[in-house]
């Protein structure tokens, strides 16, 4: 013999499986947390200048003209150059000596 049974949720009922699981454990409901948004990196600024390492045969000038085309801007960054790196005689630069090169 089967025996069959029917079962009618009442509203109350539904919240309380709501609450306390199906289980009918009761205790805290825990909270699901919500995802954040993935934070966006600070670009970081661009240097005011660049490193460049002395060669063979290189002057001040010679290094401008790598990063200026025009006479009198050549001039004026060969200028820059040695104040910027402290430079009293233009001549007396080194191989491998690390020279700022304001942009």
């Amino acid at each position: 013999m089967v025996q069959t049974a029917t079962v009618t949720a009442t509203p109350e009922a539904t919240a309380e499986a709501s609450a306390t699981g199906t289980s009918g454990e009761t205790g805290t409901p825990t909270a699901t947390s919500t995802p954040s948004a993935t934070p966006t990196p600070t670009p970081t600024p661009e240097s005011d200048t660049v490193t460049y390492i002395v060669q063979s045969g290189d002057t001040l000038f010679s290094i401008a003209a790598q990063y200026e085309t025009d006479g009198p801007a050549i001039d004026a960054l060969a200028a820059a150059i040695a104040q910027a790196n402290g430079i009293t005689n233009p001549q007396n630069i080194q191989v491998g000596q690390e020279l700022e090169i304001p942009r």
